[in-house]
């Protein structure tokens, strides 16, 4: 997988926008990638910006890492969607 290809999934599923190797919104539970020397790192960001650290995975291949922020965005919709029905059954 490369940029354009997750990008394109991610307008197609309407998932939050990614913070790619710097570019993009850093918020709380952002998906976010870095790379760090012949690594890649994902991870979901804190209220602060900081690393969540259960959620860091570190990948040789830019590709296998774009592959695990499409698997975290997937997860935090479902997560997040899975919250707003349990809001709703309580009121």
């Amino acid at each position: 997988m490369d940029v354009d290809e997750l990008m394109t999934i991610v307008r197609d599923e309407g998932l939050d926008q990614p913070v790619l190797e710097g570019h993009g919104v850093l918020r709380n539970e952002a998906v976010v990638l870095e790379r760090e020397g012949n690594r890649w790192v994902v991870f979901l960001a804190n209220e602060r910006g900081g690393r969540i650290s259960s959620t860091v995975r570190q990948f040789e291949a830019r590709s296998s890492a774009l592959e695990y922020v499409l698997e975290k965005l997937r997860q935090t919709q479902r997560a997040r969607a899975a919250m707003a029905r349990l809001r709703a059954r309580r009121t």
